[in-house]
């Protein structure tokens, strides 16, 4: 099988990055939170214990699945752990570039490529602490899937089945499912439903066949400021809107929206520079991005 180049330098890159993050900065202790909580939940499931029945969880254990190899590292278990958080933030990294590649309709040359790639890398590692932990899960599911989707190709359906499995790692990314067949179902919605829904219904049936239908729901329902926190706290943020209204205002006047973009990143970095990084802040920039990626897919439906 033929390797591009591409791709070869996209494996060299990867490989020294995480290396060189791995040996920097994985040495430095155990996290007493998401961790812990994972990787016990990973070691009872690898001793066949049932989620919800023999163990109590307020979530779904969708990471704990994931991070089961990292147990045969007794060892070296949290070094090991460490370093696939490292993997994990680089393929988010990648395959949001990718994403975005594709949808925004741009190229770049190799350097500005793993530029901006890096730039990526660095903030969301600067956000999350580096172990096992639920979001980080979602976002690679949820990016890796939307990347697959992007393609455009007859596997585009295996894109949905990780959307789906993303909500197994943290609840509220169930709402990604329904944005998603919106902005990509141009047909067969039935079937990017049931691929976005198998992975949660295939965890119900485990529960169902094992009584565990009444604790699973007691025990979600004990997480009483999901919406709250995991939902509203994102749709309640003002900055997302601030950037989206200036962006859309620039975009109408004669390519003003590259001023408000340049200007709107100034901020953030400065807020960034002065320890004011918080992820209300982020969405200065999340803000004009799923601005103008809404609009180029809506006009991708409309020429198809």
């Amino acid at each position: 099988m033929h390797v591009s180049k591409e791709k070869i330098s996209y494996i060299f890159f990867a490989v020294l990055v995480v290396s060189v993050t791995h040996v920097l900065f994985s040495k430095f202790g155990f996290n007493p939170t998401d961790e812990g909580f994972i990787l016990h939940i990973s070691n009872c499931i690898l001793h066949g214990q049932i989620p919800h029945v023999d163990f109590i969880s307020i979530r779904p254990i969708g990471s704990s699945i994931l991070h089961l190899p990292e147990l045969f590292f007794n060892n070296h278990l949290y070094l090991f752990s460490r370093l696939i958080f490292w993997i994990e933030q680089m393929l988010i990294a990648i395959f949001w570039y990718e994403f975005l590649k594709r949808q925004l309709k741009f190229e770049n040359s190799y350097l500005l490529k793993y530029c901006i790639i890096i730039l990526i890398y660095i903030l969301n590692i600067h956000y999350f602490p580096a172990m096992a932990i639920h979001t980080v899960d979602a976002i690679l599911c949820s990016v890796l899937g939307l990347f697959i989707i992007s393609l455009d190709k007859k596997f585009s359906l295996l894109g949905y089945l990780f959307i789906g499995y993303a909500t197994l790692c943290k609840q509220n990314f169930l709402l990604l499912v329904p944005i998603t067949i919106f902005l990509y179902g141009n047909k067969n919605y039935i079937l990017k439903l049931f691929f976005s829904m198998l992975p949660i219904c295939i965890y119900l049936l485990v529960l169902f066949v094992n009584d565990g239908l009444d604790d699973f729901y007691n025990q979600i329902n004990s997480h009483v400021n999901l919406f709250e926190v995991g939902v509203f706290s994102y749709l309640k943020n003002y900055t997302i809107y601030i950037a989206a209204v200036a962006y859309l205002i620039g975009k109408n006047k004669n390519n003003k929206h590259i001023l408000i973009i340049i200007f709107i990143i100034l901020i953030y970095i400065i807020l960034l520079t002065t320890e004011h990084y918080t992820g209300k802040y982020s969405f200065l920039v999340f803000g004009i991005l799923i601005t103008e990626l809404i609009s180029n897919i809506n006009d991708s439906k409309k020429e198809k």
